[in-house]
């Protein structure tokens, strides 16, 4: 595979001037093959963080991409603060001991991780928190809300970001879970709409990393939308491999397929829906199969969703070592649901797999 990116590199994305700093990144590739993408910056910390603090935790599973952080903030102009660059990969009970000893005032985090860290904090802990930057993962409706409550003199800030554009978008309070307003210099278009307006989205940016975005097929599929009288964008899903990415998991229908065709005796077609809701002060995650039987079939609807139930879990891998059985086990979801269906049905024209719902 890396052989066969390095022989479709065009030679014109290797940039001729000479840097103090160099950064290469491939794309993830669920658009098709990675693209190579070459900074001759540091990364921008105004671009990075959009919050203010004396205390701030940013909590992500990169160690690059930590380092990227801390290096922006070393470089900036920032008024001085305590910045703890923290490793989500961590025991959950070894992250939460550091974040009580650590007292911080703002946080940068998945909202999952954020939730789970602060479960047991006290009244006082929680309002010393005046700004919180969701950065990761798309925060529900539900996690948003809990957020609120939980922090009640915090700003919360909800961006839409990636890894190789930095942030691109930003919520507001009137937004939908879903829904984003452009940052100043971004553009989104859609290509190629089907008649609900949803199509592949484009981003135009010039990135703070010395890369210039034009229409840049960034993998989401969106579609335009507006309130008072704003342009916005409202975000469904992944286009091509698809996958739904949450802190402690990624779900990817590459994966549910492979699963699927192991059990092509009883299912012939399926979709799954993701939601995240909130129980007991922590996030849970949700999974919902749709699943058409195939036919004839060794058992009955009810046997079905039994066995499907069960064995469903055992060979889905949501991380490369652990399946959805392990998640359940941990907490971090709930028992795998399964509903028979005659026929699936698909939220807009060009079907996605995979869903998250609010």
């Amino acid at each position: 595979m890396f052989a066969e990116i390095l022989r479709n590199t065009p030679l014109d994305k290797i940039p001729k001037e000479e840097a103090k700093y160099y950064r290469l990144m491939h794309t993830s590739g669920t658009t098709g093959l990675p693209l190579p993408i070459v900074y001759t910056k540091r990364p921008d910390w105004n671009d990075i963080f959009l919050g203010e603090g004396e205390r701030i935790v940013m909590a992500f599973g990169s160690k690059t991409l930590r380092l990227d952080f801390a290096r922006a903030y070393a470089d900036s102009d920032t008024p001085n603060a305590d910045i703890l660059f923290l490793n989500i990969g961590l025991p959950e009970k070894t992250l939460s001991q550091i974040c009580e000893q650590f007292r911080p005032t703002t946080f940068v985090c998945p909202p999952s991780i954020l939730l789970r860290l602060t479960q047991k904090w006290t009244g006082m802990e929680r309002q010393e928190i005046t700004s919180i930057s969701v950065a990761g993962e798309l925060a529900g409706k539900a996690a948003i809300e809990e957020m609120r409550a939980r922090f009640p003199n915090a700003k919360i800030i909800n961006t839409y970001s990636s890894m190789e554009t930095g942030n691109m978008g930003l919520s507001c309070p009137k937004c939908a879970w879903n829904e984003f307003h452009p940052r100043a210099g971004v553009i989104f278009d859609i290509d190629e709409p089907d008649e609900d307006g949803v199509g592949d989205l484009l981003v135009t940016k010039d990135n703070p990393g010395g890369v210039a975005f034009r229409s840049y097929r960034i993998g989401d599929v969106a579609s335009h939308s507006s309130h008072d009288g704003e342009k916005t964008i409202r975000l469904y899903g992944r286009r091509g491999f698809d996958y739904i990415k949450l802190a402690e998991v990624l779900l990817i229908r590459e994966e549910f397929d492979r699963v699927a065709r192991e059990l092509k005796d009883h299912i012939r077609d399926y979709k799954a829906e993701v939601q995240s809701v909130v129980k007991d002060g922590a996030p849970l995650h949700k999974l919902r199969l749709y699943v058409v039987p195939e036919t004839p079939s060794a058992l009955n609807e009810a046997a079905l969703e039994k066995f499907l139930e069960t064995e469903f879990p055992k060979r889905l891998f949501v991380t490369p070592k652990s399946t959805l059985s392990d998640a359940i086990a941990k907490g971090i979801f709930a028992p795998l649901e399964i509903k028979v269906e005659e026929k699936i049905t698909h939220a807009t024209a060009k079907p996605q797999r995979l869903y998250l719902v609010n």
